[in-house]
């Protein structure tokens, strides 16, 4: 009896043993659990909602037994695999780049990573990193697979592996997106060897990881071993290794499939009030909840449809204002009457100037009303100009002129007119530009029924024309200037030939291009009449404001007082003149950037005030109603006329 005891307490442990290795052995062989996850919510379009959802540890998935619970309410959801919906993907690719890696495993891990871009869809974009000696953004985010391919083949090895501070340069390439809701983040790490000498460290790249809420995969390149502890805390339960290289491009299937378990539900919500709602995604016995605060919504009435009566429209007539034009069309007549008034000014002058310009200016030194530096006073003749023959513009021409004269203006437009070769009276330019404009301006203030159009439209009109004129004159002085050279080198030739000082001014006169054939022509007609040689030049510089003429004619001067080699001396004059043209050139060049910043700074403002007064007055109406609003437009044009005066001080070189 005692002999049977040890058997039956042996029998007995046995039992125990065999009972505790049948769950052990059941644990072995029940698959892992399904993982499921929300990723992203999107309530932009509130009550249509979409859902993002990562499915792991699935074989076979089938995105129909994906479920949306509203609190205990079931919805209606449409399931789209990420890779069949428009929602991008992003991807950096961290490859390790230490010597660790060189040789066959770098190049299979490139060879990987093409595969991988060949198969990525247009909308996806991808990046690629390399972190070995140093950490290098080989290209940012692109969906050019020639380029990424180009990257790829950058890549080279040398030096440590700087593990952390690659992933952490890979987190700030998202960083640098922004807050892109519909950008998928995933990490693709590949690593050789240990971190080496990164000056972060794991909890750092870590944290960049959660910051940035990126999924990352960490693939062991290397058949080597080394301390794998970093890339597996980085990359979790998605942590693989490739003993050997030629199994990278399966890993890469391996994690594009992972990819490709990401759904997009869409999905209608019924909550109408704002508030926060728990939404549930099931997949078998898994559930994934996130609670999201939704703003609500107000629903279309669903009471029964009523059929409305029918009800008649009495058609009524139109009132008489309808047939007016459009603000539009007005604003069109104005501007098209403002240019038929310049328009019409050009005219004028340009009909009543003469085309045999040397008998035209012989005959206007004896009518002319003003007088010039140099010249004698004329005389009052017979033809007054083109305004002499109606008399009531001849009278509002003289009293023009009258006042121009008493504001001391009437020289400087004299000049002005003379460099221009418009033959015509001060007076008379004044009388016919206030005219025109003041009848394109009273039209244009008829047209837009404003007094204050009117006035603008006369202060511009007067402003083009004064510019243009001015801009003319200016055409013709500069041609003048250029040709100074050329006409002092024609001079001298004649002297050496033999000729005397008028017959070189002649030579000038007949062979000479515009404007200084009609200048020289006009002297040599002076001289002929009476008038001093040194007299007819001086007069040319007088007319032309040109202070380099003026030297060639104190040169000039000197030479026939107190004799000497003129052609010489003008040969000289010539030289300086080129070259101080040809640096006048230059410093224009130079400073050309700054003269159009001048000009587009200072009209962009006006340009834009009258284009919104004509387009949408109402909203200049607060600017020009008020009292604080003139105060600013007054501050406006004050630093406006300050910071082009100070442009121009500084682009504005003397030569």
């Amino acid at each position: 009896m005692t002999s049977r005891r040890p058997a039956l307490v042996l029998l007995w442990l046995s039992g125990l043993l065999l009972l505790g290795a049948v769950p052990a052995i059941a644990q072995q062989d029940e698959p892992a659990a399904v993982e499921i996850a929300i990723t992203d919510i999107n309530i932009a379009r509130y009550p249509d909602m979409t859902v993002i959802v990562d499915v792991g540890n699935v074989e076979t998935f089938d995105a129909a037994d994906l479920s949306v619970f509203q609190g205990l309410e079931s919805l209606d959801a449409t399931a789209t695999p990420i890779s069949q919906n428009p929602v991008p993907v992003g991807i950096v690719l961290a490859v390790d780049t230490s010597a660790a890696t060189e040789g066959a495993t770098l190049e299979a891990a490139k060879a990987a990573a093409n595969a991988f871009v060949d198969n990525m869809r247009p909308q996806d974009l991808v990046a690629v990193v390399g972190f070995g000696e140093s950490v290098d953004v080989f290209t940012g985010f692109t969906s050019n697979i020639a380029a990424l391919k180009f990257a790829i083949a950058q890549l080279e090895a040398a030096g440590p592996g700087r593990l952390y501070d690659g992933v952490i340069q890979a987190a700030d390439l998202y960083g640098s997106v922004g807050d892109n809701g519909t950008l998928e983040r995933n990490l693709i790490v590949l690593v050789g060897s240990a971190d080496d000498g990164s000056e972060a460290t794991l909890e750092d790249a870590v944290a960049a990881t959660e910051a940035e809420a990126l999924s990352v995969y960490g693939v062991a390149l290397s058949a080597s071993e080394f301390d794998t502890s970093g890339v597996e805390a980085l990359a979790g339960s998605s942590y693989v290794e490739a003993p050997d290289v030629g199994e990278l491009a399966t890993l890469y299937d391996d994690i594009q499939r992972s990819l490709d378990n990401r759904v997009v539900l869409s999905f209608t919500a019924t909550e109408q009030a704002p508030r926060d709602v728990t939404f549930e995604v099931r997949y078998q016995n898994t559930v994934a909840s996130q609670v999201v605060s939704v703003p609500g919504f107000i629903p279309n009435s669903g009471g029964p449809s009523v059929t409305a009566p029918p009800t008649y429209a009495v058609a009524t007539p139109e009132p008489a204002e309808s047939s007016a034009p459009s603000p539009g069309t007005l604003r069109l007549i104005s501007v098209l009457t403002m240019g038929a008034a310049i328009a019409l000014l050009v005219a004028i002058i340009g009909f009543g100037r003469n085309t045999d310009v040397v008998q035209r200016r012989l005959t206007s030194l004896s009518t002319r009303r003003f007088s010039r530096p140099g010249a004698e006073n004329a005389a009052d003749g017979e033809d007054g100009g083109f305004l002499k023959r109606i008399p009531l513009l001849s009278r509002f021409a003289t009293q023009a002129e009258e006042v121009a004269d008493s504001q001391g203006l009437l020289q400087p437009i004299a000049n002005m007119l003379e460099q221009a070769n418009i033959l015509w009276r001060p007076g008379e330019v004044v009388a016919a530009a206030v005219a025109v404009a003041a009848v394109a301006s009273i039209m244009v203030g008829v047209f837009q029924s404003s007094l204050l159009s009117g006035v603008l439209a006369f202060v511009i009109l007067m402003l083009v024309i004064a510019v243009g004129l001015r801009f003319v004159a200016s055409r013709e002085k500069s041609k003048f200037v250029d040709q100074m050279p050329g006409t002092l080198g024609l001079i001298a030739t004649s002297l050496r030939s033999g000729q005397s000082f008028l017959q070189a001014l002649e030579s000038v006169a007949s062979e000479a291009p515009e404007p200084t054939s009609r200048e020289y022509q006009r002297a040599v007609a002076e001289v002929r009449l009476g008038r001093p040689i040194g007299g007819a030049i001086r007069a040319i510089a007088e007319r032309m404001d040109s202070e380099d003429f003026g030297w060639v004619v104190m040169a000039t001067d000197i030479q026939r007082e107190v004799g000497g080699n003129l052609a010489e001396v003008l040969d000289i004059v010539a030289d300086t003149m080129l070259q101080r043209n040809r640096l006048r050139r230059e410093v224009k060049a130079l400073s050309a950037e700054g003269r159009i910043s001048a000009i587009v700074l200072g009209a962009l403002p006006v340009f834009i005030f009258l284009f919104l007064f004509t387009s949408n007055r109402s909203y200049l109406e607060p600017l020009i109603e008020r009292t604080a609003g003139w105060i600013m437009i007054g501050v406006a044009i004050t630093s406006m006329v300050t910071a082009f005066a100070w442009l121009r001080k500084i682009v504005n070189i003397e030569v």
